[in-house]
């Protein structure tokens, strides 16, 4: 923990993560911006404590969320950002409309996007603070009924980590929160829907928002002990930028993980078979590809041979000859050959003669 109490401000406190987690900061003697739509409903979580104030924000309003950063930079900033505001909308595809699913991405990652900008500034000057964006293990696992809400999660993300890179060396920290099913209110009245139903997809789609609206309140994630997580997390000298919570999230990256490692490999022929020759001369060196670079007219390795022989192979069964293959024997020309058992000595010997 750190020594001296740091200044918090977390977005949708209302109910759910954001609240359980401005009750732990409280009872750390953190200083606590908590947020919400209505402030009032926060009366009852920051009301007889010195150290907790509640502030409106729509994050979705970019009056609000200029009033806010004002507030919280008059009162000395803010160390860590935790953007938590957010809501499920879930349906089939093909059934969402567009009213509800522009609705989820206003909040989900517009929203956040705009109160990050708000407060980065300020940490940039200081040279230090810790964002932390709550997103879900469905932004990195895609499950049926979720593609709008994956989409706005797998964006917070993809943000996370590229912005992590950008502001890492400004001494700026980002963290992205991946939880997995929680006991909170973002399946049941948080939860939105378009409302329709095609019966098409019953069985893919409906039966597995039905089992989630009957598991609503039985989940195995405790938001106290995520609150906990998390705040641990900042407190690490060497936080981490992906912070997945809960065991069924765990399982689920893991899995992912196991899958796509193994479409990878087998699909690594096909892949490598997009890129040219010498464009492989100029990528770091990986063990699929040999270990050092190939300079233009040295021979390949047997396995630089070998890989580019499968590749050659799924090439020609869908065409023969093509520009881009003819383009390809122009650029490898000047190349020699891959050796073969037999071809050099048949080289270096002079055949005999009779």
């Amino acid at each position: 923990m750190s020594d001296t109490p740091r200044a918090w401000l977390v977005t949708g406190c209302s109910t759910g993560l954001g609240r359980a987690l401005v009750q732990a900061l409280i009872s750390r003697d953190e200083r606590v911006f908590a947020t919400a739509r209505n402030p009032q409903q926060l009366s009852d979580l920051v009301g007889g404590h010195g150290n907790a104030t509640a502030l409106k924000l729509d994050v979705t309003s970019a009056e609000d969320i200029k009033v806010a950063a004002a507030a919280v930079e008059k009162a000395g900033g803010v160390d860590v950002l935790v953007n938590n505001a957010g809501y499920g909308y879930l349906t089939a595809f093909e059934e969402g409309d567009e009213a509800g699913y522009r609705a989820q991405f206003e909040t989900n990652m517009f929203g956040l996007i705009a109160m990050t900008k708000a407060i980065l500034p300020a940490m940039r000057a200081r040279g230090s603070g810790h964002i932390v964006n709550i997103a879900s293990v469905g932004g990195f696992v895609g499950n049926p009924g979720s593609a709008y809400y994956a989409a706005t999660k797998f964006g917070v993300v993809g943000l996370s980590e590229a912005l992590s890179k950008e502001v890492g060396a400004l001494g700026v920290k980002v963290t992205v929160v991946e939880p997995g099913p929680f006991r909170t209110d973002w399946a049941a009245r948080s939860l939105q829907s378009s409302g329709k139903h095609i019966d098409a997809y019953a069985k893919t789609v409906h039966e597995r928002l039905d089992q989630l609206a009957r598991f609503s309140g039985n989940q195995p994630g405790d938001p106290a002990r995520a609150a906990n997580a998390i705040i641990a997390a900042v407190d690490s000298e060497h936080p981490p930028l992906n912070l997945v919570l809960g065991a069924p999230g765990l399982k689920m990256a893991r899995d992912k993980l196991t899958t796509l490692a193994a479409e990878l490999d087998r699909w690594e022929a096909v892949t490598l078979s997009a890129t040219t020759r010498g464009d492989l001369n100029r990528l770091p060196a990986s063990d699929s590809v040999g270990s050092r670079e190939t300079p233009r007219g040295q021979l390949l390795s047997r396995r630089d041979c070998a890989n580019w022989a499968i590749t050659a192979k799924a090439s020609t069964r869908s065409a023969r000859r093509s520009p881009v293959q003819l383009r390809q024997r122009r650029a490898d020309r000047g190349r020699r050959p891959c050796p073969s058992p037999g071809r050099a000595e048949a080289r270096r010997s002079p055949a005999p003669r009779h």
